[in-house]
């Protein structure tokens, strides 16, 4: 899970991670974006093999992002 908040001028470059993000993820993600609170939150899963694209894309939201917090869990 990821969550945090993004400057107005980033809300473009922030839908398009976002988007690709979803399309990595398996069906059961859940995808916030509160454009007028600049917030979003990010639930997922994803197969091992989507692994490293996932985490890059991670990479690419924190980097957009002013403060986030990203939180793993992981299941046997």
């Amino acid at each position: 899970m990821i969550t945090g908040t993004f400057t107005q001028d980033k809300q473009a470059e922030i839908e398009v991670a976002l988007t690709h993000l979803e399309k990595l993820l398996r069906d059961n993600c859940t995808i916030t974006l509160v454009a007028e609170k600049n917030s979003l939150a990010v639930t997922g899963t994803f197969s091992e093999s989507n692994k490293p694209e996932v985490e890059v894309a991670l990479m690419h939201l924190e980097k957009l992002m002013l403060e986030y917090n990203f939180t793993q869990v992981h299941r046997k």
